[in-house]
């Protein structure tokens, strides 16, 4: 994460679209990693749609949404 967060800093953006960009960003990775993951364990268990969305959402909201924003708060500018 602070990759990307040094990379979204040395934009020419406001702090507003830096912020919503790498939180946006961070997001989508964290989605696709849950989503990685319920495909592995998909093959030998929780095989429905439910557990997808169990996968996904808890890697969305909570490494992906939560851990932006502290991570911004804890970078600052």
């Amino acid at each position: 994460m602070k990759f990307l967060w040094n990379y979204y800093r040395k934009k020419e953006w406001s702090r507003n679209k830096k912020v919503m960009a790498f939180v946006l960003l961070n997001i989508l990775c964290c989605g696709i990693i849950g989503f990685g993951v319920w495909t592995i364990i998909s093959q030998i268990a929780f095989k429905t749609i439910t557990w997808l969305v169990v996968f996904v959402g808890y890697s969305v909201f909570f490494p992906g949404y939560l851990g932006g924003i502290l991570t911004v708060y804890r970078m600052g500018d």
